[in-house]
Order: C-alpha cells, then structure tokens, then sequence
C-alpha cells in the first residue's frame, strides 16, 4: 500500500525538526486521510511496532492532525499509548 509506505518513510524520519515532519505529512496526505491514517498510528504504537523515534514522530503527528479543530480522536489514545 502506497499510503502506508509513505507513512512509514515519515515515521522514519528522526534528523528534522518536528514541524517539518509534519509538514511533510501534510504535504503527502489529505485531510480525508487524516483518521484513517491516525487509526494506523495508534494501531502501530498499541502494538509496540515502532522505535522510540518513531513513537516521538508518532505521538506529533496524531497531535498534529487535528490541531486547528475543537476536538482531537485520538487524544483519549495518549494516556494508554504512552504507557506501551
């Protein structure tokens, strides 16, 4: 799957700032794509598939999705996800 490999290549970056990995995300994904792509993340992190780098990546980019909205999906995530 393209989309997922696209994510990963994001959640491998480790020498860039936040901002700009996130950044990258959006210039790579569309906002129609921003839960199912969160879902994948938290499915990722719940199941201890990714680096401690990638975990930080992570964490910023499921802040980030939602960021200018009201409310956030997955920030009832970052308690139990943090944890794992």
């Amino acid at each position: 799957n393209q989309e997922l490999e696209a994510l990963l290549a994001i959640l491998n970056v480790s020498d860039e700032p936040l901002e700009t990995v996130a950044s990258d995300f959006h210039r790579t994904f569309t906002r129609n794509d921003y839960f199912k792509l969160g879902c994948a993340i938290c499915m990722m992190l719940l199941d201890q598939l990714l680096t401690q780098s990638q975990r930080i990546v992570a964490f910023s980019i499921l802040c980030e999705l939602y960021r200018n909205e009201v409310s956030n999906p997955f920030l009832s995530f970052f308690p139990r996800g943090a944890r794992e």
